[in-house]
């Protein structure tokens, strides 16, 4: 990326943080940082839009209630917000989908990714890194 795009983009962020147009998020267990989350507010005088990113929890404090947690203050600070369109994504059938599920999104279309293999490489080298990189987010 041309630095001038990288510093644009930069700035743009900036600019967005300071409007809270982003948000970020972090959960504590007993002093330690063990989730985050971010967020992206947008409202406009037809309504507001709340999309959440990243949801993530540490291996070991899962099925604690930290992704829970966030979730519920994140969805319950839009609405209190007036956002009145609250969306985010998961991997069909992962532990995050079941957790969405309990607080009643559902699904409403998937979306495919797409892998551009790079020259040189070996097919089969950018599956395995590819699988292994799902395998870490998983």
């Amino acid at each position: 990326m041309p630095m001038g795009d990288l510093d644009q983009a930069i700035q743009a962020t900036e600019r967005s943080l300071a409007a809270g147009r982003y948000r970020f998020y972090v959960a504590y267990l007993d002093a330690q940082a063990v989730g985050a989350a971010s967020a992206r507010m947008v409202r406009d005088s037809v309504g507001g839009v709340a999309g959440l990113y990243g949801l993530t929890t540490l291996r070991e404090a899962r099925r604690r209630g930290v992704g829970a947690g966030l979730v519920r203050f994140l969805v319950n600070e839009a609405t209190a917000e007036g956002h009145d369109v609250v969306f985010l994504s998961a991997e069909p059938g992962s532990g995050a989908a079941g957790l969405y599920a309990r607080f009643g999104f559902v699904p409403i279309f998937t979306v495919r990714n797409y892998l551009l293999r790079q020259p040189g490489r070996d097919g089969a080298a950018v599956a395995a890194t590819a699988q292994q990189a799902g395998a870490q987010r998983g």
